[in-house]
């Protein structure tokens, strides 16, 4: 974050009264989309309540079965004590003392989880301020309560095709150890929905686990567009050289650059964010065309039958002269970044510049070595090259055009630059959490739904020191 008055606010906050608590959601629905808060579903999601309370890192756990057990056990039962028995005074008109389904049933378990929230209510740990709480923050907006209240006798369960199993994990852990914890507990939801078989299913929610699987996502990125940036790389170079030399010799030069760049922002203490996705292409990019100027002026002196050695000298007095100017401006233009109040900016304008940097002088220096002691051997004066023909008629037509129409060119880049002013002074700056988040990832969907389906979801605070 940039530095300002509200972020010296929060550290000093933070600083007196500790880390603000982090919390890890278990989304729970049915697996029919049916109702969660039948008795054997609330048994189900006690079960995993239970289970998470035992994973070392979480303080606390709230959830709606937790307030219905901990009431009736301000009764002196217990929630799986009342779902065993779905009657508790019937008719027995079978006279084999025990509740049948054509019997008349006088007082339901639900009967004996009303009266014990009235009980606690009034003698025990909750108040009807909990049970507010309960409705608002861990179950679905929708939830009807009619069957629950409304009866004087032989109650059903309220109806919710959702609710939450709110995780509170020790606000003093590190950002690394919340990480873990959540893909503990990511773990054990998984496992109950594949292994238990119950008809409930559990999805797990937290900033940190959001923030893990964008790391994870980054990885995936970061190996993808090497892996495209190889092949792209590898056809241009053999379509601008066709030969093999002016492929691999750029190509493990650019490799070196990047292990550079990254090295360097190690030494730094950088830590690497989604952000920083962007400064592999960058560097590759101006790398390659680096290679490509040196290389194209060295063939130009070879076929003018100069030496080996004076080609490369002068690719590097007149092409390095030029391409010198372009460094120094662009590596100025990125550390203006430096100045940014934004930490993941600041890192991103260090590593551009730092990766442009490498890449030049390991282009002067590290590539035009190799050149010399591979054409320095070869029996011929140097390596000999052909170039594209589909890029030579393209380059030949673009300067037919220009000989030909400058003035109607130069009048139709001024029209459009002319619209274009209009569209970008339309642009609007703004920044949140989502810009750099991916709708495909499958965490996204459980944010989602929790922040749809649950009133306390859209809840914000505010903290005055």
């Amino acid at each position: 974050l940039p530095q300002s008055d509200e972020v010296e606010t929060y550290d000093k906050i933070t600083e007196r009264f500790g880390q603000d608590s982090s919390v890890v959601n278990l989304y729970i629905t049915s697996v029919d989309g049916g109702n969660v808060l039948t008795m054997p579903h609330l048994a189900d999601i006690l079960a995993l309540h239970q289970d998470s309370s035992e994973i070392s890192g979480v303080k606390d756990v709230l959830s709606v079965a937790g307030f219905f057990d901990d009431a009736l056990r301000d009764s002196g039962t217990s929630l799986d004590e009342v779902n065993s028995e779905k009657c508790f005074e019937y008719e027995d008109s079978n006279s084999n003392g025990k509740y049948d389904s054509n019997e008349i049933c006088y007082q339901s378990n639900w009967d004996e989880v009303w009266d014990s929230i009235k009980a606690s209510n009034q003698e025990g740990n909750y108040t009807w301020d909990d049970v507010d709480f309960v409705l608002d923050v861990l179950v679905n907006r929708n939830m009807d309560m009619n069957n629950f209240v409304l009866p004087e006798t032989n109650k059903t369960a309220p109806t919710a095709n959702s609710t939450i199993i709110m995780i509170n994990l020790d606000p003093d852990l590190t950002t690394q150890q919340k990480k873990e914890i959540g893909q503990e507990i990511r773990i054990l939801a998984d496992n109950h929905n594949y292994a238990s078989g119950s008809d409930i299913q559990a999805e797990a929610f937290s900033v940190h686990l959001l923030a893990y699987d964008v790391d994870e996502s980054t990885r995936e990125t970061n190996l993808l567009m090497a892996i495209g940036m190889l092949v792209v790389t590898v056809v241009l170079l053999w379509l601008s050289f066709r030969h093999w030399s002016y492929v691999i010799l750029p190509l493990v030069t650019l490799v070196i650059s990047v292990i550079w760049t990254f090295a360097f922002g190690v030494l730094m203490g950088i830590t690497f964010t989604a952000i920083d996705v962007a400064v592999v292409p960058l560097v590759v990019g101006l790398g390659i065309d680096f290679s490509v100027h040196i290389s194209r002026r060295y063939q130009e002196g070879i076929n003018a039958g100069n030496s080996v050695e004076e080609s490369l000298l002068d690719s590097q007095m007149h092409t390095g002269r030029a391409l010198s100017l372009a460094v120094i401006t662009t590596i100025i233009a990125f550390l203006s970044g430096v100045s940014a109040g934004v930490g993941p900016v600041r890192d991103f304008s260090l590593l551009c510049a730092a990766g442009i940097f490498s890449s030049f002088m390991l282009t002067i220096l590290f590539y035009t070595s190799l050149r010399y002691v591979l054409d320095s051997e070869s029996e011929q004066t140097g390596s000999v090259v052909s170039g594209s023909e589909l890029i030579e008629d393209t380059i030949s037509r673009a300067s037919e055009l220009v000989d030909k129409h400058p003035q109607a060119i130069v009048s139709t880049v001024v029209i459009i630059t002319l619209l274009a002013i209009g569209g970008a002074s339309q642009i609007s700056t703004s920044f949140t959490l989502d810009d750099f988040l991916s709708d495909d990832l499958e965490i996204m969907v459980t944010g989602e739904n929790i922040q749809d389906d649950f009133r306390g979801a859209s809840y914000s605070q505010s903290q005055i020191l």
